[in-house]
């Protein structure tokens, strides 16, 4: 693969992280705040979130319905 295309830049290069938080814990807290406010210091952007219902017990939820945040991050790599 050619990065010198001629008389174009080289193509940028990243890296990607997926992270994933409960919304009844670390999103209400400011954990999730506080762990993306980090990884920006480490050279790293969110680029995405959504989220997901899951069904199933959890010692966060009363009524067995926990919702998780997915993260999608990216920093560029150095040449």
């Amino acid at each position: 693969m050619n990065l010198f295309r001629k008389g174009k830049k080289p193509m940028e290069k990243f890296e990607y992280k997926v992270i994933t938080a409960l919304v009844e814990k670390e999103m209400l807290n400011g954990e999730f705040q506080t762990k993306l406010n980090q990884l920006g210091l480490d050279g790293w952007e969110l680029v995405n979130i959504t989220s997901s219902t899951n069904l199933g017990s959890s010692k966060y939820s009363l009524i067995g319905i926990s919702i998780q945040c997915i993260g999608v991050l990216k920093r560029k790599l150095d040449n």
